[in-house]
């Protein structure tokens, strides 16, 4: 990643490592970055709807076909805790 950042949520899909959202310099961010450790190559892969840092992780549907979906699970926003539930889609690599 081309910056430092801490209490990100973790997902992996397809022996990629998705990193989302996370405490960083100006706050917390809403960014969602692929690892590919065959590479090591980091790259933008989209953006959470709001902010938050510090969320629990959980993917369902990594086997299927054209990847799963991602859910992270309270967290903050950068001001109090959320109680909520964020949703979105992770395309797996062979399908993208």
């Amino acid at each position: 990643m081309r910056r430092s950042a801490a209490c990100q949520a973790v997902i992996i899909l397809d022996g990629r490592i998705y990193v989302a959202g996370g405490a960083v310099a100006h706050g917390i961010s809403q960014t969602v970055f692929r690892f590919d450790p065959s590479t090591f190559r980091v790259t933008a892969a989209g953006r959470l709807p709001a902010p938050v840092g510090y969320a629990a992780a959980a993917v369902e549907g990594a086997g299927e076909v054209g990847g799963g979906v991602a859910y992270l699970i309270g967290g903050e926003d950068g001001a109090r805790p959320m109680a909520t539930v964020t949703t979105f889609r992770l395309v797996s690599a062979a399908s993208a």
